[in-house]
Parts: C-alpha cells; structure tokens; sequence
C-alpha cells in the first residue's frame, strides 16, 4: 500500500508542477463541479476555469502536507492491524481536518463554488436541484 500511495504521489507531483499543471488543475475542477451539480452551460463553465486557474497553489507545501497524510494514513491501519482501534481511529479522524499547507487552497476552492453557485440563474439552479433529486431517488430506491 505504500509502494501505490507513493506511486500515486509521484503522479500527483507530475500533473501539478508540469508545463500544464495549472490547466490541468482547471479542467479537474469543472469535472468535479459537474460531477456534484451536473452539466454546466459555457459560460459557467468558462468561470469555473477562470477560478481554479487563479487560486496560489504552493506544491511543495503541498506535497509535504500529502506525505503527512499517507504517513498518518499508513500509521492507523498499523495501529489497527495491531488491534489498537482506538489509535488507529484517532490518527484517522485527524485526517478530517486540513494541515496548515491545504488550508489556503481550501479556502479559495471553496470560496470559488460558493461565488459560482451565487452566480448561477434560476434555471440553472433548477437544473442543480433536478440532478440532487436524481441522486436522492437512486439513493432511496437503491437503500430499498
């Protein structure tokens, strides 16, 4: 397992500090827009890019926080492949709360959503509710 997050990690550093990191960046953060709220028009779309192309992204900051994490990460399922749950639980419930080097990025991500959905007409608003909908009746329908 730490063999892959390291492989992972590397791939991670790659798209980010590449040539076309910042575009790259861009274009994840459209798709996982409209993974949460659907298909977004042009324009919206056009925003959202702008955004993401606009926030600080410090990736050795970040790439150090990532490495915090895997290290956190792996120390929890020792923990509890040692049967010390309550370790093992409590390493991982800290990884719920962002390190210092994320939180800036946080930030700007989500004040950048926060400035795309303000700006979004009624019926795109309507179009965001459908797709909810969508997923609440697959929800109910696949819990019954």
């Amino acid at each position: 397992m730490q063999k892959k997050m390291e492989e992972k990690h590397a791939e991670w550093r790659e798209r980010n500090t590449g040539r076309d990191g910042q575009d790259e960046r861009a274009k994840r953060y459209v798709t996982t827009l409209e993974r949460w709220l659907g298909d977004l028009d042009r324009s919206t779309r056009r925003q959202a890019r702008a955004e993401a192309e606009g926030w600080h992204f410090d990736v050795a900051s970040l790439s150090q926080a990532r490495s915090t994490r895997e290290a956190r990460t792996l120390e929890a399922l020792r923990a509890w492949s040692r049967q010390d749950f309550s370790s093992g639980t409590a390493e991982l419930m800290k990884l719920a709360q962002p390190l210092p080097a994320e939180q800036a990025l946080r930030d700007e991500g989500m004040a950048s959503v926060l400035k795309l959905l303000n700006g979004l007409s009624p019926q795109q608003r309507d179009k965001v509710k459908r797709h909810w909908a969508d997923w609440t009746q697959q929800l109910r329908s696949l819990s019954s």
